[in-house]
């Protein structure tokens, strides 16, 4: 029959430790309440945000928004005046979202350019890579 170990020979959690594993839960917590505020639980809002050619539902993009490096514009300004909005209501697009795919598929997926060019985006010669879109330590 062996004894029970003692208290003090019981390994003991490193208040250094112990620090670690509460800011972890703490941050285990804001993360998943930052995924329900979001609604990123909810299958049929990321599903929606998936169907790209129906129902799209583009919210859960603020959520992935991080690992752009922002502070700048990437468009070109064309005015409020009367003949540069579009249909006399809206900003007129001055960039092709094609630019901003690729870059983000370059960066985030190692996708080559070429690949790019012309298998995901056949014929957007028009259409350049951003260098720089996304944060170099996320990418």
């Amino acid at each position: 029959m062996s004894a029970a170990p003692s208290a003090a020979s019981a390994p003991a959690i490193a208040p250094r430790g112990a620090a670690r594993a509460l800011a972890a839960l703490l941050v285990g917590v804001v993360f998943g309440a930052g995924l329900a505020i979001a609604q990123m639980t909810d299958p049929r809002k990321v599903l929606n945000f998936l169907d790209l050619t129906g129902r799209w539902d583009a919210s859960l993009l603020f959520v992935l928004g991080g690992a752009v490096a922002g502070g700048r514009v990437l468009a070109d300004w064309p005015g409020l005046s009367a003949r540069a909005l579009y249909q006399q209501r809206d900003l007129k697009p001055t960039l092709d979202l094609r630019s901003v795919m690729k870059s983000v598929l370059h960066d985030h997926l190692q996708i080559a350019t070429g690949a790019l060019n012309h298998d995901v985006f056949p014929d957007s010669g028009a259409a350049p890579y951003i260098a720089g879109l996304l944060r170099a330590d996320e990418a």
